[in-house]
């Protein structure tokens, strides 16, 4: 297996964080949308992944 550089690993990072924040956004503008509420979404991915390891 090849090693990714830090390089690699930041940008990898970035890109993943924005399309966190891009996915936050639309389910809260859908849940905005249909009960009129704002709905808040305060745990990072690292919890969910975290979460989602030990439910496996």
């Amino acid at each position: 297996m090849q090693r990714a550089s830090i390089k690699e690993c930041s940008t990898y990072t970035v890109q993943l964080c924005k399309a966190e924040k891009e996915t936050v956004k639309q389910i809260q503008d859908e849940y905005r949308e249909r009960t009129g509420n704002y709905l808040s979404i305060p745990r990072t991915i690292k919890q969910i992944i975290k979460e989602w390891k030990t439910t496996k």
